[in-house]
């Protein structure tokens, strides 16, 4: 009878550590989970405000790069109009003038 009360105690004991390891590896993946979804938010709000950042500056860019090709393209009809006239008379102002609206009805 001693050795089945030995037997049985230690055969309740093995079963005990098993539920505590279990209990101690869910609580492990829980706090896994907790970390990878709070790093998960980080990096979704991180990538937002860096796409922010990227959308401003593009459109920063364009605005420059369309003042910039809109000055090129101003002074080649402006150019165009003078030597439609040969270079003689006229003012370079108005030509310009007359480009920018031509550019700007288009």
């Amino acid at each position: 009878m001693a050795e089945t009360k030995k037997l049985g105690a230690s055969a309740v004991g093995g079963t005990k550590k098993k539920a505590v390891r279990k209990k101690a590896a869910a609580k492990r993946k829980t706090i896994v989970k907790k970390a990878s979804a709070k790093k998960a938010v980080s990096r979704k709000s991180v990538s937002k405000a860096g796409a922010k950042k990227t959308a401003t500056i593009r459109k920063t860019q364009r605005k420059q790069l369309s003042a910039d090709k809109r000055r090129r393209l101003v002074a080649e009809a402006a150019y165009l109009k003078a030597e439609r006239r040969g270079f003689e008379g006229g003012d370079p102002i108005e030509d310009w003038l007359e480009a920018e609206k031509e550019f700007d009805r288009s």
